[in-house]
């Protein structure tokens, strides 16, 4: 599982080096972007990332699936 390794070593990083308040979807997608070696895997990791995130607030869930699709196009659910 590629896909997962990646996320999980992106969100080990991330836990190591920001506090709780300082993580982001954005932050963790930017991340990401830098471990995956092309496209496909990008996408199939970002997917992986939006179903695995725990939303709170619906705003802040509509705006990031804007900035996903326009920033990374990928459509997420």
């Amino acid at each position: 599982m590629k896909y997962a390794n990646i996320l999980n070593e992106t969100w080990e990083y991330l836990e190591s080096n920001y506090k709780a308040s300082e993580i982001s979807i954005k932050t963790w997608c930017d991340l990401v972007e830098r471990k995956c070696d092309n496209d496909y895997c990008l996408k199939q990791c970002i997917k992986m990332l939006w179903e695995q995130w725990e939303w709170y607030d619906l705003e802040e869930r509509e705006y990031y699936k804007n900035y996903i699709k326009d920033n990374y196009g990928v459509k997420v659910v």
